[in-house]
């Protein structure tokens, strides 16, 4: 999963030290929150993505609750090119209709 956060962090224009750092810098707020969205959406539990980013189960839990719906489509944007790119599958009508349900935003 390293491969998948460096691609992550290359995205959304982050360095993982920074992504995973204690700063909490509008910024680099907003840019967990895309990242721990993006996660819980390709499956990851609560405690595997605050692992992955150097925070508590909750911390995640109340980063999903409160990313805005900028943050979220950035997420599923993200999915897609990840899914795309990465995997060599394009999103299908279903897996939309999955991230549509899951985060509660339209997927453009």
């Amino acid at each position: 999963m390293s491969d998948t956060l460096d691609w992550l962090c290359n995205e959304i224009g982050i360095t993982r030290e920074l992504l995973r750092s204690p700063r909490r810098d509008k910024f680099i707020v907003n840019k967990r929150k895309i990242a721990v969205v993006f996660f819980r959406l390709l499956g990851k539990s609560s405690p595997w993505v605050g692992a992955v980013m150097n925070r508590d189960h909750s911390s995640v839990m109340i980063a999903e609750k409160t990313a805005n719906d900028e943050e979220k489509a950035r997420a599923c944007e993200l999915i897609k090119r990840y899914n795309k790119r990465i995997l060599g599958e394009s999103i299908d009508e279903i897996k939309s209709d999955h991230i549509r349900s899951k985060i509660k935003v339209k997927v453009p």
